[in-house]
């Protein structure tokens, strides 16, 4: 069964790998590819990431999405 692309970005999120988590907030917030309501469960849990440094490229992300 296939999932949805949302759930495996969302997968992601769990990487143990800093740079993993970084780097999939930034494309979000600049990527065409995904859909702003894809984005927004990705970006809300990585608000509450134990990295500060991924807490903030979440807020930066929200920003670059307009919400």
């Amino acid at each position: 069964m296939l999932k949805s692309v949302s759930e495996e970005l969302l997968s992601l999120m769990e990487s143990n790998s800093f740079d993993v988590r970084r780097r999939l907030l930034k494309e979000l917030g600049n990527s065409q590819w995904v859909d702003r309501s894809d984005s927004i469960p990705i970006v809300n849990k990585a608000l509450s990431d134990e990295n500060s440094s991924i807490r903030n490229q979440a807020v930066i992300t929200y920003r670059s999405l307009g919400l």
